[in-house]
């Protein structure tokens, strides 16, 4: 599947028709029973959709993720991949938590962890931070890929639409997000698994690493790139030159190095 654009569950909405809303909201509340309560539609894409809800029992919001397309393997259903690399994932704060996973052929969602807005909609508002604050975020940033890669895994589509604020006490916390292009590069020995040869194009052409563009699976793919993603993206108060020595001052090494670490 290939993304064409700077899109995440934001980016990508299509827009609902509000009378087709409340159908479709009623639809998935029968299989929610009354432990969650659905109270909007945050986005529609290719994916499936993404609802904000309250939890009746543990008394909070949390977002629920359903699938468009569904299957009875855990594993094949794109829901299923996503909760099964989270939950290799975690204890690492920079990831959402999963709270729940259903897969079904009559539905499939996955209730997690409810999070702001991503980077890419913060650009979009026309924000603007210090070099210290984007260093901050560029750090968590290639702290999230860096988790995901040790657990033997390449996302295939780091964009800032795929980072997201968190909410409360954990508003200064960057989460990776969407998985369902992920791929397994290690098996569970930690060993790389042999290279299929050329594959596919996965990912958003506009962020794409130049061995993604040229059909090669490598961890590297983000290492080297993020950083100027999320500066770019943003825009700072000052030089991207100061900004680059900024993160040298206050780290003593690029946050490339420390990631690889």
């Amino acid at each position: 599947m290939e993304s064409q654009d700077d899109s995440s569950p934001e980016s990508t909405i299509v827009t609902t028709k509000k009378t087709k809303t409340p159908s479709r909201m009623a639809e998935l509340q029968k299989f929610l029973t009354d432990k969650w309560k659905i109270k909007e539609l945050i986005a529609t894409g290719g994916f499936g959709s993404v609802y904000k809800a309250y939890d009746n029992y543990k008394g909070k919001f949390v977002a629920i993720k359903v699938e468009r397309k569904n299957s009875q393997n855990l594993i094949c259903s794109e829901i299923g991949w996503e909760a099964h690399i989270i939950n290799k994932l975690k204890g690492c704060p920079y990831i959402p938590t999963v709270f729940y996973t259903k897969v079904s052929k009559e539905c499939s969602f996955m209730v997690m962890e409810l999070l702001g807005p991503s980077l890419s909609m913060i650009r979009k508002n026309g924000h603007q931070f210090s070099p210290g604050v984007v260093a901050m975020i560029g750090k968590q940033c290639l702290y999230a890929v860096q988790a995901l890669h040790q657990a033997g895994f390449v996302h295939r589509d780091i964009k800032p639409a795929n980072f997201a604020v968190g909410l409360g006490d954990k508003i200064r916390t960057i989460h990776l997000i969407d998985y369902g292009m992920c791929k397994r590069y290690r098996d569970k020995d930690g060993n790389l698994l042999s290279n299929r040869g050329e594959v596919g194009f996965r990912g958003t052409v506009r962020y794409a690493s130049c061995k993604a563009h040229l059909s090669m699976v490598k961890k590297e793919e983000t290492y080297n790139s993020v950083f100027a993603y999320v500066n770019s993206g943003f825009g700072t108060r000052r030089r991207f030159d100061f900004f680059f020595l900024y993160a040298l001052r206050t780290d003593g090494q690029s946050p490339a190095v420390v990631a690889r670490k």
